[in-house]
């Protein structure tokens, strides 16, 4: 985990860079500083949502993704085709296809797209009480983004491994603390909670929810860690939710509750769209692409 810089307040920047502008006869009203001055909040929004630095999570992916792969739901050789058309998969991913030591789980841009496709499949494979109480129709399961999407295990049909495989046993308690948890984190590609994944993302969502559950990890770090994944998969919807609270509330993104973050009001489609798009588009110029967050440097909804 990196270490923090004390932070300075906007107030003492702005002034504190209107002065030095001033010192270099640049003038108070130089177009260069106020320029300047009005990336701030983009270049500063973007950086806490999508940081360089990889943030250490405490968890590891041990024999979880042998396990699919011995239950059918993951095809290690398919996998691996998909990924050497892209150059090749890291080697802690292959280490994890074999159920060797791929060391600690580390969310970060050069991690995260990789450990989409190692949660998704968990997310619709593992064997679940919950799935029990909130059942999915059979005749709907072939034809969801999630299931009927992923096709890199043996049957080319995800559908087919639904709550199937022994991969992450879950203690009665954890059961219900990922029920709860994935019944109120979003996603803003649509208006259903994790506890419905109906897309990849949705379903990597709820893999990542009962792998951190069975490790014992604490509630609060998992929601944090939550909030960082839904961060490099959405970038440009949080982004501009960082960029929303920043310019509206004055708030760092560190300092927004994960809950807040990912919840129905902010992060489903219907309620990105009412209160953080328009919320925004009453702060920052209509035109500025800025606003947007960017390019999008997120995953698809596709392998």
């Amino acid at each position: 985990m990196s270490t923090q810089e004390p932070k300075i307040g906007r107030r003492r920047m702005v002034l504190s860079t209107l002065a030095l502008g001033a010192a270099y006869g640049l003038g108070l009203g130089s177009r260069e500083i106020y320029g300047y001055i009005k990336r701030l909040p983009y270049e500063r929004a973007s950086a806490a949502v999508l940081p360089e630095t990889g943030t250490r999570t405490g968890l590891v992916l041990g024999e979880v993704i042998a396990r699919l792969a011995a239950g059918g739901a993951v095809a290690p050789e398919k996998l691996a085709a998909v990924y050497e058309r892209r150059g090749g998969m890291p080697d802690w991913m292959a280490r994890a296809l074999k159920g060797e030591d791929s060391g600690e789980i580390e969310l970060g841009a050069k991690t995260v797209p990789y450990l989409l496709n190692l949660f998704w499949p968990l997310g619709i494979a593992n064997k679940a009480a919950f799935n029990q109480r909130h059942p999915i129709a059979e005749k709907t399961l072939p034809r969801l983004a999630a299931t009927g999407g992923w096709t890199l295990g043996i049957e080319k049909n995800g559908a087919t491994y639904y709550n199937k495989v022994e991969a992450v046993p879950l203690t009665e308690e954890q059961d219900a603390m990922v029920e709860r948890m994935a019944g109120v984190i979003y996603r803003p590609c649509c208006d259903n909670a994790a506890l419905f994944p109906d897309c990849n993302h949705g379903a990597a969502m709820l893999g990542f929810l009962q792998l951190a559950a069975a490790q014992n990890l604490p509630e609060e770090r998992i929601w944090e860690l939550a909030k960082i994944l839904n961060g490099f998969w959405y970038p440009n919807q949080y982004v501009s939710m960082a960029l929303m609270f920043d310019l509206r509330d004055g708030q760092d993104w560190d300092a927004v509750p994960a809950q807040t973050v990912l919840d129905r009001k902010h992060s489903s489609i219907s309620g990105w769209r009412r209160n953080v798009n328009a919320e925004l588009s009453k702060l920052v110029e209509p035109a500025d692409a800025r606003a947007k967050g960017g390019g999008n440097r997120g995953g698809s909804c596709s392998i």
